[in-house]
């Protein structure tokens, strides 16, 4: 059934890139412009020199250090102008999935659970979102059905499996936590 969901969303890519245009959306931060910058930004995140004559970091800048390496990996194989295509379509095709997963542990109903994951992806909430994207909600879409249902599975079964899921799923969705 997740194959239903990553043919809609190919479908979804493939409708919206344009060869040679970058996709902008609202207040982006575009590591790929420089990615060294950036991750010396992501590490030394308490001062941010870059603003101003410089400020104590007022966001969470070291919450991008996930997000800049999930940007640096995208970089070795595609080009910059399709690297946030790339990105901000995975973070909705990973919430889908997330989803689907969630409701098939709670519902046990694989039907029920593809519509539920269509819908969670194509509500015109998130059509609005993901029309001027920006990171964090992109990478909250995608966190928040996995969080869920890792915090549903530590919190049933407490073994160190279900402890280190959701420790991991924390740690890969932390660039939600930027501002």
């Amino acid at each position: 059934a997740p194959i239903i969901l990553i043919l809609l969303e190919l479908l979804n890519l493939l409708r919206n890139i344009k060869l040679g245009v970058y996709l902008i959306g609202w207040d982006n931060l575009l590591p790929e412009f420089n990615l060294g910058l950036n991750w010396q930004r992501s590490l030394f995140s308490l001062w941010q020199e870059y603003r101003g004559l410089g400020l104590l970091g007022g966001m969470a800048h070291s919450a991008n250090l996930i997000h800049t390496l999930y940007i640096t990996l995208l970089s070795l194989i595609f080009p910059q102008n399709l690297i946030r295509f790339i990105f901000i379509h995975g973070t909705h095709v990973l919430g889908g999935i997330g989803l689907y997963y969630l409701l098939m542990y709670l519902t046990k109903n694989r039907k029920s659970s593809i519509f539920g994951a269509i819908f969670y992806m194509f509500n015109l909430g998130i059509i609005q979102m993901y029309f001027a994207p920006l990171e964090v909600f992109a990478v909250h879409f995608a966190a928040l059905p996995w969080l869920t249902l890792t915090i549903y599975q530590a919190c049933k079964n407490p073994t160190k499996k279900t402890l280190g899921l959701l420790f991991l799923t924390c740690l890969l969705t932390s660039p939600q936590g930027f501002v």
